[in-house]
């Protein structure tokens, strides 16, 4: 621009405006290009620790094709759930410990499909009576401004903290057998006068008053006072704030 062909450019040159006359947009031709089908996927599988009983993420190795995968159609149990344009999905709406046949097709550019491959996915129960239940772990919540916090008691990990009155947090556990139990939490609290309500279902079933531990970072194991459960199986659980003053990371309904 501004000199001869191979020679030097003009430094007085200068562009005032440009007119574009016209743009040529070209299209891949893939229907009239691609008659080739996609491979298969392969290795289908959840991804690790994304799933709760209810929901979680799955991945695959990927297809190949010549000109490119589109995208990738997901069956469950034969119905389809949804299209993904990456190696990953997430499946919601499930079932405790149940398994389910995951079905993937590939898709590309053309609209040809692969051949259809199906894994087994099977999702993880609900803790159970005896076993230590994550506070942070809950299925629903409704609190002000609570706080996930790394905790300084043995074993690491996050506790509930920040916490205020009517503040409550729901968890699903499976009660194995009718009989008579009670509830361990592993709390702190600086100064005492926190109370902690469960609930199961939609009854109150006791109050656990909460003391001093001697700081914020200091936790114990306190115990509820015995409560009959009549009926085993798959119990909502509710945890209630009653009244503020305490940390809370697990806790766990233990037969007596």
């Amino acid at each position: 621009i501004g000199g001869g062909m191979g020679g030097s450019i003009d430094p007085n040159f200068s562009v005032d405006e440009m007119v574009v006359d016209y743009v040529h947009v070209y299209q891949k031709d893939y229907v009239t290009n691609d008659k080739e089908a996609p491979s298969g996927v392969k290795n289908i599988r959840a991804v690790a620790n994304s799933f709760s009983p209810e929901e979680g993420n799955i991945t695959w190795d990927a297809a190949s094709d010549d000109m490119g995968i589109k995208q990738y159609h997901i069956y469950v149990n034969g119905v389809k759930k949804g299209t993904s344009e990456t190696n990953m999905y997430r499946l919601t709406n499930l079932n405790a410990n149940t398994a389910y046949n995951v079905t993937i097709i590939a898709q590309d550019y053309a609209g040809n499909l692969s051949p259809q491959v199906t894994g087994v996915i099977e999702t993880p129960n609900w803790p159970a009576d005896g076993e230590l239940i994550d506070a942070t772990k809950f299925i629903d919540t409704r609190n002000k401004n609570m706080e996930l916090q790394l905790s300084s008691d043995l074993g690491g990990g996050y506790h509930l903290a920040y916490l205020n009155d009517n503040d409550y947090f729901r968890y699903k556990v499976n009660i194995t057998q009718a009989g008579t139990y009670r509830v361990q939490y592993r709390v702190s609290s600086e100064n005492g006068g926190g109370k902690l309500q469960l609930r199961i279902g939609t009854e109150s079933i006791n109050t656990t008053n909460i003391s001093s531990t001697g700081s914020w970072s200091t936790f114990t194991t306190v115990e509820s006072m015995t409560f009959e459960v009549d009926e085993p199986g798959e119990k909502l659980v509710t945890i209630l704030i009653e009244k503020a003053g305490l940390n809370l990371k697990w806790f766990k309904i233990i037969p007596v």
